[in-house]
Formats: structure tokens, sequence, C-alpha cells
């Protein structure tokens, strides 16, 4: 009986879990893992040009567009791996934005080389990781620093950052070298972070006065200001203090001279972040990267589907930027996607220059309906040629480069001028095409832009009920054919025929013959059934000037008791209560047990193991080996007297309790010291010269090298460095802090390869740089700039890869 009770209530729970599934509309699966693939772009503009937009004329369809302008368009390849959908944004700019970045390190041995700056330090090495997560510099390079006596040296055009507080005195001529004229007169961007310009920083580490005269050289009109909106959605630096111009952008100003640019965030890095350098070099970076110095001519975007995207040879995308009056500029293009892992990935592509190759131009209104036949194409060819050309000109029709369709206008005879009007039928699919005038040598000779977009039909009112149901439509085209928003403007589609046929199966047709009607003056129109439509699903096939639209509707059949889920749900519950109510009352057979007896208890057995007989583990460890004072953990000690340590003949195993207890003991008698999770003799540390956290850490860098394969030299096998690896024939200095000292050998091999400073801990590490940061002594002037430049690199035991570049 028992046996039975529980096969009812097992199946009892298997109702409820189908009730519960019933009740759930959508089960998603879960995600499947990322894969483990290193994502990678390679983005590359295979084509390039101008397309004219626009119609002057007036025409049948609408009233005449806004003047004549044009769209730049960028024909793309998207090859990558790894990665999904990506959102590929284009702006255009009047300048060319530079693409190398320098930091500028103003310090000297006699002046640290900024004021208000603590937050340097965190400035520089948060900079960099954020140049590199924006694309703006090689994820396998570092940010370059510059000297100011260096800024005449470079060549390219770049982005020079002055993160000094206040304004170096050369760059406003108050010293020799190259100032902000000679800098933005070659097209450099200064972009400066200080809290004035009233005083100018000069090389030793004084200030001088800085004349408003000497200001108005670099058309900088300072003005102090403390009404600044500095946008905290976007950036975070507070109280903003002065202006160099009436060009500000979120409470950053900028001045332009020549085809250069001075860019200020107007507080220090103490001031505006509140010593967080880290915030600091968010908003820098970001500034960069948003170009906030220019303002784009016209911009451009697409968005590319994972599945279009191959490890080579993708498709070639389209990007049409947004109509404007200008023919050339510089194109930056800004690529944003997610790895598997969904971590942001960016990746740029700077200082395309567009411009327009063609000399004609081609005037039309820039949208038509597929099956259209009266678009007007206006010409006016412009060229210079030696001698007049006889030509078959045609209109060539592309989609995305790829050709379409030709339709011959007229054999023309050309040297500079030609104008001519025809009328082009327009038989596309929907999309954006690149219309030509071509001649049979496919010499281009002016080049427009020409949308075809969908017609989209809405069911409004539809009265199912009547003697005669009726329904009401509307016919529309989106307002802007290069916007893929969603909620873009539309207008009506007007005056246009329509056939209407109506069937509640895919293979047959209620009417016989197609309605016909027509659109009004607001994209309107109606259908009436001659008689009344059953319950059912039913589909509208509209034909609106050749263009077929589908448009699936149905009339509901009014629900009766059964069709509510809910009460469906009542009846399985009231069938699972009398399914528990039966098997409760069902009597239950008696059920027999048998007791069985406890086991006794294991044997304990008490193993004495002397002093000398543990402490002897330590060196037999070490000459089996063939190391030397090498700590110990107490795994290792564990097996060692699992091998070493018998009792009776049989190996003995300790428990980690009892082993920690033995270790703790001999801690406190002195015969062991224990450092970093490791256990020493104490006289090591006098055999050796070194104390037990030296040697623990010694013992770290030997467990690292080993798993890695390095060669490695032994302990005090050197007297410059506590260490010699050698990393694809590069040597690598070790040095293990201890004292001051340990910073001047490193220095003494400056030069002679790289240098490694190891620390037991990060706060160890941490709390020397801020020490470092804090001090202007010779020693610490000198090792902050060799550690600035890399010479020199402070680890610690967590993070070891450092030294072989990971």
């Amino acid at each position: 009986m028992r046996k039975r009770n529980i096969f009812i209530i097992i199946i009892a729970y298997l109702l409820v879990l189908i009730i519960a599934l019933f009740f759930i509309f959508n089960i998603n699966p879960p995600p499947p893992p990322p894969a483990n693939v290193t994502p990678s772009i390679e983005f590359t503009i295979v084509d390039s040009g101008v397309l004219d937009y626009g119609n002057p004329r007036l025409n049948a369809y609408g009233p005449p567009e806004s003047g004549h302008q044009n769209i730049i368009y960028i024909l793309s390849q998207l090859n990558g791996k790894g990665i999904r959908d990506t959102t590929v944004d284009v702006k255009l700019f009047q300048d060319e934005v530079p693409k190398d970045i320098y930091l500028l390190d103003y310090s000297s041995y006699s002046s640290p080389g900024c004021t208000e700056c603590e937050g340097l330090g965190d400035f520089r090495k948060s900079l960099e990781r954020d140049l590199k997560d924006y694309g703006l510099i090689d994820e396998n390079s570092t940010l370059n620093q510059v000297k100011i006596y260096q800024l005449d040296r470079l060549t390219r055009r770049s982005i020079i950052i002055v993160p000094t507080g206040k304004i170096p005195s050369q760059l406003v001529g108050l010293e020799s070298g190259a100032d902000l004229g000679k800098l933005m007169n070659r097209g450099f961007v200064i972009l400066f972070i200080g809290s004035e310009l009233d005083e100018a920083l000069n090389s030793n580490g004084s200030v001088s006065p800085i004349p408003i005269s000497q200001l108005d050289r670099y058309n900088i009109s300072y003005r102090k200001r403390f009404d600044l909106l500095t946008c905290p959605d976007v950036y975070k630096f507070k109280n903003p203090a002065f202006s160099v111009s009436s060009n500000i952008h979120c409470a950053i100003s900028f001045t332009k001279s020549n085809d250069g640019y001075f860019v200020v965030f107007p507080r220090s890095i103490d001031i505006g972040w509140g010593y967080n350098g880290n915030d600091a070099a968010a908003d820098v970076s970001r500034a960069i990267y948003n170009v906030v110095w220019q303002q784009p001519l016209t911009v451009g975007s697409l968005t590319i589907p994972a599945g279009k995207i191959h490890e080579t040879n993708s498709t070639p995308s389209m990007i049409y930027l947004q109509p404007s009056p200008y023919q050339t500029g510089w194109a930056n293009v800004y690529l944003k996607t997610n790895s598997p892992n969904n971590t942001q990935i960016y990746y740029n592509l700077f200082g395309k220059r567009l411009t327009n190759t063609v000399n004609g131009e081609m005037y039309h209104r820039s949208k038509a309906v597929s099956g259209d036949r009266d678009l007007i194409i206006d010409f006016k060819l412009n060229e210079n040629f030696t001698r007049p050309k006889e030509a078959n000109l045609s209109v060539y029709a592309y989609k995305d480069n790829k050709f379409v369709r030709k339709e011959f206008v007229q054999t023309i005879n050309i040297q500079k001028e030609y104008t001519r009007s025809t009328i082009f039928t327009v038989a596309f699919e929907t999309g954006n095409y690149t219309l030509r005038a071509e001649d049979d040598d496919h010499y281009v000779y002016a080049q427009s832009f020409l949308s075809v977009p969908p017609v989209d039909i809405n069911l409004g009112l539809a009265i199912w009920d009547a003697e005669n149901p009726l329904f009401f439509f509307s016919a529309t085209l989106p307002q802007d054919p290069i916007s893929s928003a969603p909620d873009r403007p539309t207008e009506p589609v007007t005056g246009r025929v329509v056939l209407i046929n109506l069937n509640n199966s895919p293979t047959k047709d209620l009417l016989d013959t197609p309605f016909l009607t027509t659109t009004d003056s607001n994209g309107a129109f109606n259908y009436t059934s001659p008689a009344v439509l059953p319950f059912g699903n039913y589909t509208f096939k509209i034909n609106v000037s050749g263009n077929m639209v589908h448009l699936d509707t149905y009339r509901r059949k009014p629900p009766n008791w059964l069709d509510n889920p809910f009460n469906i749900g009542i009846i399985i519950l009231l069938a699972v209560v009398i399914i528990f109510a039966v098997a409760l009352r069902m009597p239950e057979k008696p059920i027999y047990s048998i007791d069985v007896p406890d086991f006794p208890p294991l044997e304990k057995v008490v193993v004495p193991i002397s002093r000398f007989s543990f402490l002897s583990l330590f060196d037999s460890v070490n000459k089996e080996y063939k190391w030397s004072f090498m700590p110990l953990s107490a795994q290792e000690l564990k097996n060692e007297m699992r091998r070493k340590i018998t009792y009776k003949g049989v190996p003995i195993l300790i428990t980690d309790y009892n082993l920690d207890k033995i270790l703790e003991e001999l801690t406190d008698t002195g015969d062991v010291t224990k450092a970093i999770n490791f256990y020493g003799l104490k006289d090591w540390e006098s055999k050796s010269g070194r104390s037990m956290r030296y040697l623990a850490i010694f013992r770290l860098l030997r467990n690292f090298f080993i798993n890695n394969a390095i060669p490695f030299t032994e302990l005090n096998a050197r007297k410059d460095c506590d260490m010699m690896v050698s990393v694809k024939g590069e040597p690598i200095y070790i040095h293990i802090y201890t004292d001051e000292d340990t910073f001047k050998r490193a220095l003494g091999l400056v030069g002679t390869g790289k240098n490694f400073v190891v620390f037991e801990t990060k706060a160890e590490l941490e709390g020397i740089l801020k020490r470092l940061d804090l001090s202007y002594s010779q020693l610490a002037l000198i090792l902050k700039s060799e550690i600035d430049t890399g010479n020199i690199q402070l680890i610690h035991s967590g993070n070891f890869g450092e030294i072989l570049g990971r």
C-alpha cells in the first residue's frame, strides 16, 4: 500500500509540473558558453565617393527639395571573428584628426614639472589603458611620452596632452622652443589640463605671469568662468575655472589656428577630479575619442549583423552619410561590438580623405517607388577634354556597388559641357541605389543617389461585423531614405493605383478579380467586402504601383469557457486535489525494520617523531632537488614525511591539523621561520645571508621560471642583481626589494637590459610608489623617470607574468 501511495504522489507532482509548463509561454534555454576565440576585426574602405542628392525642379509627387545637396558614401568590408553585431559610425570632419598621441613629460631634476598633480601617476597609467580600450593606440604599443624640448622633432601631426596644471612657459612663448603658434600651424592638437592661464610654469619650477597680448597671438580669449556646465553624464570633472574661446563643449573650450587646435580642460587633475587620476584619464581619452574640438560636417551609421561577418571575404556593405552641402572632408570610422563573453570592443580608422572625383552633376528626386516610369533626370556634365568625344551615354544603376541595370540615354558629343533631361524607369527592388552617367568605356560623367523605399501598408479600422465588412488602409514611405530608425517620419503615397485581393489560404483568392482603387492625398484607401467573412485568418494582397504587400489579419471568434487557460487550470487542480484525498484515505500496511548494532571505532595510533627527524626533512628536500636554502610548503613537508618517516615499516599519514601544530611549536621555539606560507630552518638566514622573506620570494620566482621553462641564476650567484633570466635572448635582471640599495643596483644596470624590482605584495608596492611620488630627492627623480620610461618595472608576487610581457 505504501508503494502505491508513493506512485500516486509522483503522478500528482507530474501533473503540477504540467500545469506550470502550461502557464509558461516563453521558455528560453540557457545561453551557450562563450566560444574560446580571440576576437579580431579588420575594416577596409573598398571605395568612396560623392553622389548628387536632390531635385530643384517641381515634380508631380511633392514640392521641390531644398537646394542641391550631396551624399558621401563609403563601400566597406568588415572581416572578423569572435564578434557580435557591429555598429559602424562615420563622422566627416573639416580637418584631419591626428593619429599620434603623446603625453608631455615636463619634469626635470630640479622640478616635478606640474602643479596640483598628485594624481598624475595614476593618470599616466590609466590613460594608456583607456586609449587602448577606445582603439586610439595599438594594444601592443605603449603611450609615447615626449619632453618639451623634443616637440620640434615631431614630424607628423599629433595630439599632445599637457597635464601640468599651469601651462609650460615655452608653449606661450616665454621660453625658447616650439610654442602653441608653431605647433598649431603644423596641425597639432594641444590638450591642456590646468586651472588657469594667468601664469606659466618655467622649466626650473618657478612661475611667470602671462601677458594678455601674448595669449592674443594664439587666438586665445582667456576668461575666468564659473558658470560652465560640465555634462556630468559624460565627463566626471567638476568646477571648471575658465574658457579660451566661445567654442565650448561640456565646459571643454577650444580655439583654432590654421589647421591646429588648442583644447582645454579648465581644471588641474587634483582640483578638477579630486586627486583621482583614473577619472581624469577616462575624461581625456573620451574627449579625444569624441574629437570634441571639431563639429562633424555630416555623419552616417550602419549595423552589420554577426552572420554577415566572416574571417575573410565578407560581403561589402555600403554606408551613406546624411545629406549635406559638403563634397570633401576627413572621415573617422568608429566600430563598436562585443565579444562572445560580452566584452566591449572598439576599433577605429582615422584620417581617410573623402572627396568628389566626378565633374558633372545629375538632378532628380531622391525617392521613387518601384514601377515609376517618370523619374526625370537632369544631366549637367562638365569635362575638359582636349578634343570632342563621341559617347553612348547611359544610366547605370548599382546597389552596394554591384551592377543592377542599364538604360540608354543618347549618343552625345562632348568636350566641355553637356546638358540634357531624360525620363528613367524605376524597375528596382527596394533599397538604396547609385545612378551613374557612363559611356561604353565606363567613364563616369556624373553620379547620384536614389532610394527605392518599401511602401508601408497599415490596416487601421476593421469593421468585421457589418453585412459588408469595411477595412481602412493607409500607404506611406519613409521621409528620410538614409535613416534606419524605427520611428523615422513618413510621408503619404498619393494618387497611386491600388489592387486588392483577399484570401484565407495560401493558394486560394476569395476575389475572382482584384478590387481597384487609388490612394487619396493622405495616402488612404479602403476596401468593402461583398459578403460576410467567417471567423479565421485572412491575408490582404495589396499591389501599390507594382509593389506587392501582404498584410495578415484575422477575425477572432468570441471565446467560450474552455478557451480560457485559467479555467482549464482549475479543472486540473481539482483533479490533483481529488487524487491526494484518495491517496490519504487509503490505509497503510505496517512497516518492519531491523536494528543493526554500531561498528566498533577505528583504532588510533600515536606515533612519536623526534625533533631532529622532522627538522632533517628541510635539508632532505633541498638536497634531493639540488636546492640551497629554499623554504618549503606544508604540503611538501607532508609528502616528505610519508616518504622518509615510517612506523613499524609502514609510512605514516599525518593530518593537516597535526602538521600545523608541529610547525607552530617549532616556530615558537625558533627552530623554524615562516614567510609567505613557506617554512624554512632559522639557521638558513645566517648561512645564506638572506632573510626568510627574501628566500620565500626567491622560491616563488624559481617556481614561476621553472613552470615557464626560463633559465635563471641560482641564489647568491650574482652581486649586481638577485637573479638573471634570459627571455627570447634578452637579459632580464630581477631585484628582490629589501631597502633603498635595491633601487641603486637596478639603476646601475639600466641600459644593459630590462630591470624588475619584486615586492612581496601589491600593498607594499603601492606604498613605495606613494613615497616616491612625494619625494623629490635626486635618487627619487631619476628612479621615477626610469620607471616612467619602462627601463625599471615594479611588480609583486601576484603578477610575475609581466616579466614575460603578459
